[in-house]
């Protein structure tokens, strides 16, 4: 089994860290997410939506993460 090398990765920004710990539990749609950030640093990190989807789409350019064609309450 091939292992995954992260370090291409790194540093991750706080912005890409909060969008990856939001997607640990499951898939989110963008709204989701920005409200998973904020609730989960009491307010402290905000995210605009310009930050949040160039994070996503990076992720996804880079096969960390996959568009769902379902689309999550």
């Amino acid at each position: 089994m091939a292992r995954f090398d992260p370090s291409p990765f790194l540093p991750l920004t706080p912005a890409m860290f909060q969008v990856l710990l939001s997607l640990a539990d499951g898939e989110k749609h963008g709204y989701a997410i920005l409200k998973e950030v904020a609730r989960r640093t009491s307010g402290k990190v905000t995210l605009r939506a310009a930050t949040l989807y160039t994070v996503i789409r990076r992720f996804v350019d880079d096969g960390l993460i996959a568009e769902s064609d379902e689309r999550p309450d």
